[in-house]
């Protein structure tokens, strides 16, 4: 969320304006292993180059590369750092039992029955927020939640008979300034 282009500016807003940040524990989950994933590899990738240039350039070649690791402190630190902003949803057995119901039977976000159980999961825990809630939708998974590149009709009409407002906003940008934009 920091990295991405309009990110800072969705944080402050929604500091701003009480806004909340609906992180179910599974894509915190998700979240955490993606970040140590990308860093380790990152790292690892940095190194190898580093030694290619000593060798290429027969010169000692330094570099302060962060610690090895660093990801398995700096992942987690990044979501203490947005507590504030965010409105952890747990994945009560009630929910993850409803997950496994709609994927099983193919419900979307399942795009096929037996499949999708983590977006099936997310979508179960974006429902069982208060009747009233309004969420602004970013998810770059656009198979599971958008059809024909909008978002989802069922899952809008879905969330609206719970009472919850889904205002979907376009990721094929790879940037949050329409959410910034939403929020403003």
């Amino acid at each position: 969320l920091l990295v991405k282009q309009g990110g800072l500016q969705l944080v402050r807003l929604l500091r701003e304006l009480r806004g909340k940040i609906a992180l179910p524990d599974i894509s915190r989950t998700e979240y955490l292993s993606n970040y140590a994933k990308v860093a380790a590899k990152g790292h690892k990738d940095a190194e190898v180059v580093l030694s290619q240039l000593q060798s290429l350039s027969g010169q000692r070649v330094t570099a302060a590369l962060p610690q090895d690791k660093f990801w398995e402190s700096r992942g987690p630190r990044i979501l203490e750092d947005l507590e504030d902003i965010t409105f952890e949803i747990i994945a009560t057995a009630d929910l993850k039992a409803a997950a496994l119901d709609r994927a099983v039977e193919g419900r979307k976000p399942a795009k096929s029955p037996n499949q999708d159980i983590k977006d099936c999961l997310i979508w179960e825990c974006i429902l069982s927020l208060p009747t009233g809630s309004e969420v602004i939708f970013a998810s770059r998974d656009l198979n599971a939640f958008y059809r024909d590149g909008k978002f989802d009709e069922s899952l809008l009409k879905e969330a609206e008979a719970k009472g919850i407002l889904i205002t979907p906003v376009d990721t094929t940008k790879r940037n949050l300034f329409e959410a910034v934009e939403l929020l403003k």
